[in-house]
Protein backbone atom coordinates (compact mmCIF):
# COMPACT_ATOMS: atom_id res chain seq x y z
CA UNK A 1 0.00 0.00 0.00
CA UNK A 2 1.37 3.42 -0.89
CA UNK A 3 -0.10 5.30 2.06
CA UNK A 4 1.92 6.80 4.92
CA UNK A 5 1.97 4.77 8.12
CA UNK A 6 0.04 7.45 10.07
CA UNK A 7 -2.91 7.15 7.67
CA UNK A 8 -3.00 3.38 8.06
CA UNK A 9 -2.83 3.61 11.86
CA UNK A 10 -5.46 6.37 11.94
CA UNK A 11 -7.87 4.34 9.82
CA UNK A 12 -7.41 1.28 12.06
CA UNK A 13 -8.01 3.41 15.16
CA UNK A 14 -11.17 4.92 13.65
CA UNK A 15 -12.51 1.49 12.75
CA UNK A 16 -11.77 0.03 16.19
CA UNK A 17 -13.35 3.01 17.96
CA UNK A 18 -16.46 2.86 15.79
CA UNK A 19 -16.92 -0.87 16.25
CA UNK A 20 -16.28 -0.68 20.01
CA UNK A 21 -18.86 2.06 20.38
CA UNK A 22 -21.44 0.27 18.26
CA UNK A 23 -20.96 -3.14 19.87
CA UNK A 24 -21.03 -1.74 23.40
CA UNK A 25 -24.22 0.17 22.60
CA UNK A 26 -25.86 -2.94 21.15
CA UNK A 27 -24.78 -5.00 24.16
CA UNK A 28 -26.05 -2.34 26.55
CA UNK A 29 -29.50 -2.19 24.97
CA UNK A 30 -29.89 -5.84 23.95
CA UNK A 31 -31.47 -6.85 27.25
CA UNK A 32 -33.73 -3.80 27.53
CA UNK A 33 -35.79 -4.54 24.44
CA UNK A 34 -35.20 -1.10 22.94
CA UNK A 35 -35.14 -2.16 19.31
CA UNK A 36 -34.81 1.40 18.02
CA UNK A 37 -31.61 1.87 20.03
CA UNK A 38 -30.17 -1.36 18.67
CA UNK A 39 -30.97 -0.18 15.14
CA UNK A 40 -29.34 3.20 15.91
CA UNK A 41 -26.14 1.49 17.02
CA UNK A 42 -26.14 -0.83 14.00
CA UNK A 43 -26.44 2.24 11.76
CA UNK A 44 -23.62 3.83 13.73
CA UNK A 45 -21.47 0.76 13.11
CA UNK A 46 -22.24 0.86 9.39
CA UNK A 47 -21.35 4.57 9.31
CA UNK A 48 -18.07 3.73 11.06
CA UNK A 49 -17.26 1.08 8.46
CA UNK A 50 -18.09 3.58 5.69
CA UNK A 51 -15.79 6.13 7.34
CA UNK A 52 -12.98 3.58 7.52
CA UNK A 53 -13.44 2.57 3.89
CA UNK A 54 -13.53 6.16 2.68
CA UNK A 55 -10.34 6.93 4.60
CA UNK A 56 -8.58 4.20 2.66
CA UNK A 57 -10.14 4.41 -0.80
CA UNK A 58 -12.28 7.47 -1.53
CA UNK A 59 -11.21 11.00 -0.79
CA UNK A 60 -14.44 12.42 -2.23
CA UNK A 61 -16.62 10.36 0.11
CA UNK A 62 -14.54 11.08 3.21
CA UNK A 63 -16.24 14.36 4.09
CA UNK A 64 -19.73 12.82 3.90
CA UNK A 65 -18.65 9.72 5.80
CA UNK A 66 -17.26 11.84 8.64
CA UNK A 67 -20.43 13.92 8.82
CA UNK A 68 -22.70 10.85 8.74
CA UNK A 69 -20.71 9.17 11.51
CA UNK A 70 -20.96 12.27 13.70
CA UNK A 71 -24.67 12.54 12.99
CA UNK A 72 -25.18 8.87 13.92
CA UNK A 73 -23.41 9.41 17.25
CA UNK A 74 -25.54 12.49 17.94
CA UNK A 75 -28.73 10.65 16.97
CA UNK A 76 -28.02 7.70 19.25
CA UNK A 77 -27.26 10.05 22.14
CA UNK A 78 -30.43 12.07 21.53
CA UNK A 79 -32.53 8.90 21.45
CA UNK A 80 -30.99 7.69 24.70
CA UNK A 81 -31.62 10.97 26.49
CA UNK A 82 -34.79 12.43 25.08
CA UNK A 83 -36.82 9.40 23.96
CA UNK A 84 -35.86 6.54 26.24
CA UNK A 85 -34.46 8.49 29.23
CA UNK A 86 -31.55 6.10 29.79
CA UNK A 87 -28.92 8.86 29.72
CA UNK A 88 -28.89 12.18 31.61
CA UNK A 89 -29.92 15.10 29.42
CA UNK A 90 -26.88 17.19 30.35
CA UNK A 91 -24.57 14.36 29.33
CA UNK A 92 -26.43 13.91 26.04
CA UNK A 93 -26.27 17.63 25.21
CA UNK A 94 -22.48 17.64 25.70
CA UNK A 95 -22.09 14.44 23.69
CA UNK A 96 -24.27 15.74 20.84
CA UNK A 97 -22.41 19.07 20.72
CA UNK A 98 -19.03 17.35 20.77
CA UNK A 99 -20.03 14.85 18.06
CA UNK A 100 -21.33 17.55 15.75
CA UNK A 101 -18.45 20.00 16.27
CA UNK A 102 -15.77 17.30 16.07
CA UNK A 103 -17.25 15.78 12.93
CA UNK A 104 -17.50 19.22 11.30
CA UNK A 105 -13.84 19.94 12.08
CA UNK A 106 -12.79 16.48 10.90
CA UNK A 107 -14.85 16.84 7.71
CA UNK A 108 -12.87 19.98 6.97
CA UNK A 109 -9.41 18.74 8.02
CA UNK A 110 -9.25 15.03 7.13
CA UNK A 111 -9.62 15.29 3.34
CA UNK A 112 -6.89 17.91 3.25
CA UNK A 113 -4.56 15.94 5.53
CA UNK A 114 -4.96 12.71 3.63
CA UNK A 115 -4.52 14.51 0.29
CA UNK A 116 -1.29 16.06 1.57
CA UNK A 117 -0.13 12.64 2.78
CA UNK A 118 -0.67 11.27 -0.73
CA UNK A 119 1.41 13.94 -2.39
CA UNK A 120 -1.57 16.23 -3.02
CA UNK A 121 -3.49 13.70 -5.07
Amino acid sequence: MDRPLWQIILSIMVLSFAMRLAVSGIALHAHTGLTLMIVAYVVQGIAGIALWASMLWSQRALRWAVLSYGASIATASALEAFVFRVQPVSSAVVQIAFALVASAIAAYALPRATALGNGGA
